[in-house]
């Protein structure tokens, strides 16, 4: 008999009491019922990624930005959330915390709270957090210590707000010059200057209590199109990738990165007509069995224009999960819906809903036990 998680219930705000209800909404998973298992495959935006997310600001309407993520979490059943900040400026310490523990007190599963924070230019924690360097600025030390200790130092400032997921760090390489959205973002363009700095600051970040992401898979440093805006596409050979990005996520795997997102990017000597988004060749044949990744992967945002999809956002869910996602980034609640009637009536493999909600919900666990080793990873030649 299908059920939903509700008899744990709400999740509480103590650390203790959440590693609770957790166990015991795991312990039942294979009985949930469709609405309640894609709800944990769906993380929504809060804050200003685009102009679809959620504002907390918003003057036209009635009730504040908790309520609206109170109504959605509860509605909808979703499995995370991911924060950005309002404005420029980003909202204090304070403010994130109460954000995260009113979301927290909404979910009957605790929720999975993210948020990108790659340090330097791609840094959503401002106010009141330490204003780390970017990859590049920090790749320039030399120092395996600093990379280690601003891994630490990020996750652990994360997690003092709510924040156990963390968008980072950044794995592609930074080889094209004319490249207008990575840059700075990436190590740089030597890859075993880039694999040592991916190792240590994934330490890091494992020691500071917070899951980790590589991104974006298959490697977007060497495009010339910015994904938010356009469709880029990945040029070099399956061969010279495989001495370049492909070795740089192969790095970050085998030091313990938690997930992988996959970059809206088309890889032309791989599946040259999809998006690596809505590619089962991409996600599947090199992520998933090429390098032997059985963790969480989550897409990014799903509202850019690299993700386009002709039957709109809510198709475009469907389509990457078909790919084998566990979670699909900044949907909004209208497209929710498509899913479980698209799991109910759909091909067999639908049917994976509990298989993809399953891991999303242990790599939750462990961080909340405040241990993590590397789970998901078999290397494949």
């Amino acid at each position: 008999m299908e059920t939903s998680p509700a008899a744990h219930g709400t999740a509480a705000h103590n650390p203790a009491t959440i590693v609770e209800n957790l166990e015991g909404a795991l312990a039942t998973l294979d009985q949930w019922d469709d609405a309640h298992l894609v709800g944990q495959l769906f993380s929504l935006a809060i804050g200003r990624h685009s102009t679809v997310g959620i504002a907390a600001d918003e003057k036209d309407s009635n009730n504040s930005a908790a309520h609206t993520i109170i109504a959605l979490i509860e509605s909808r059943h979703l499995g995370g959330v991911c924060y950005f900040p309002v404005n420029l400026a980003g909202d204090t310490p304070a403010e994130i915390a109460a954000l995260t523990q009113a979301a927290q007190a909404a979910a009957q599963v605790p929720l999975l709270i993210s948020t990108d924070q790659e340090n330097g230019t791609v840094s959503r924690l401002k106010q009141g957090f330490t204003r780390l360097p970017s990859a590049m600025a920090l790749a320039a030390t030399r120092s395996p210590r600093n990379w280690r200790d601003a891994g630490r130092i990020s996750a652990k400032e994360l997690a003092s707000v709510g924040i156990l997921h963390a968008f980072a760090p950044n794995a592609d390489m930074n080889t094209e010059p004319t490249n207008p959205v990575i840059g700075v973002r990436s190590p740089g363009a030597d890859i075993a200057a880039v694999q040592a700095q991916l190792t240590e600051v994934l330490k890091g970040m494992a020691e500071g209590g917070v899951a980790s992401t590589l991104k974006h898979f298959p490697g977007h440093g060497t495009t010339v199109v910015d994904s938010h805006l356009g469709l880029p596409h990945l040029t070099m050979s399956k061969a010279e990738w495989a001495t370049q990005e492909r070795a740089a996520f192969e790095a970050g795997l085998a030091a313990g990165a938690d997930s992988v997102m996959i970059g809206h990017l088309v890889f032309d000597d791989v599946d040259p007509e999809n998006p690596a988004t809505f590619s089962r060749k991409v996600v599947t044949g090199e992520l998933r069995e090429g390098l032997g990744f059985d963790g969480v992967i989550v897409t990014d945002a799903l509202e850019m224009g690299g993700a386009s999809h002709p039957e709109g956002t809510g198709a475009g869910c469907v389509a990457a999960l078909a790919c084998m996602y566990e979670r699909s980034g900044s949907c909004g609640a209208t497209v929710r819906p498509r899913v479980p009637r698209r799991c109910g009536s759909g091909p067999p493999d639908c049917r994976r809903v509990t298989d993809l909600a399953r891991p999303v919900r242990h790599v939750d666990h462990r961080f909340r036990r405040g241990g993590r080793t590397n789970l998901h990873h078999r290397p494949r030649r």
